[in-house]
């Protein structure tokens, strides 16, 4: 009986195996062994007294936000938030609303599914299971930046702020007219020159300017889309990427391959390293070597 059980238990495992098997091949999955380091202690000092009030904004509307970040114009403070349905928006205080948060929509950086029964933007949730980030886009990483600073072909003045986006799906964007009613969305960049001509960035995630003005962007896969995040995730496979963009060339060149998932990055103190979330790692890339 029990040698019958055994052969029975090897049996389902081996068919278990090979549907695992098939499944992987559908999905393009080849798992790597990759073993995550080990958390940091987490500080607790001066955490226990934190309280506040904590206001909702925008729910229902404001679908998925991701980035949020600062700005003043004109002795007035505004807040940009990238959202899940393709939209970047603008918020500010109303004070003729007692300071009630309200906002409107800068730009799409896609566009809305055509068709009576296509899905709404947004609709498919965090894993996109609508398909509609390709078409309506899915803005990641967002940052104000001088115009001029980035756009050689511009004439204007040099206190101008634009945003440049960062969007999973569309590329290296530029968004210009971002306090106004009129913003206009301009591509910078959807691949890097050493890039075939075919490819075109299929994850790009946060981006940062440098103090020469370079933007230094992450690509956290070249083989999974955002919505098969998790499929990058179980793969292990680094395929990611730091990016530079020059203004002064229009090009973007990579910096860094082979990287596991790299996600957020910011500046150091000192502004000499850039700083990056991958995977399970935070990595230190100095700038005074480029």
């Amino acid at each position: 009986m029990a040698s019958t059980s055994s052969k029975s238990f090897a049996l389902l495992a081996a068919v278990l195996a090979v549907f695992l098997g098939c499944r992987l091949v559908s999905t393009k999955v080849w798992p790597v062994s990759f073993i995550l380091p080990g958390l940091p202690a987490f500080p607790s000092d001066g955490i226990e007294g934190i309280n506040g009030m904590i206001e909702k904004i925008g729910e229902f509307d404001l679908v998925g936000p991701e980035s949020l970040i600062t700005s003043k114009h004109e002795g007035s403070e505004f807040m940009f938030a990238a959202l899940g349905d393709g939209r970047v928006v603008r918020l500010a205080e109303n004070p003729k609303r007692g300071g009630m948060i309200q906002w409107e929509t800068v730009v799409r950086t896609g566009a809305e599914p055509s068709g009576p029964e296509a899905p709404k933007c947004g609709s498919g949730g965090p894993t996109d299971t609508t398909d509609t980030e390709r078409i309506c886009g899915r803005p990641l990483g967002l940052l104000v930046v001088k115009r001029h600073t980035v756009d050689p072909d511009f004439a204007g003045s040099s206190d101008e702020d634009s945003l440049v986006v960062a969007d999973a799906c569309k590329g290296l964007l530029l968004v210009t007219g971002i306090y106004g009613n009129a913003a206009k969305l301009h591509v910078m960049a959807t691949r890097a020159q050493s890039d075939k001509g075919d490819y075109s960035f299929h994850l790009l995630n946060a981006v940062v300017q440098a103090p020469d003005g370079s933007l230094y962007f992450t690509e956290t896969s070249q083989q999974f889309s955002r919505r098969r995040i998790f499929h990058a995730v179980f793969d292990g496979h680094a395929t990611g990427r730091l990016l530079r963009y020059q203004a002064s060339s229009g090009n973007v060149e990579v910096v860094a391959d082979k990287i596991y998932m790299p996600n957020g990055i910011t500046l150091s103190h000192d502004k000499k390293s850039l700083l990056i979330v991958a995977g399970g790692e935070n990595l230190r890339d100095s700038l005074e070597k480029q």
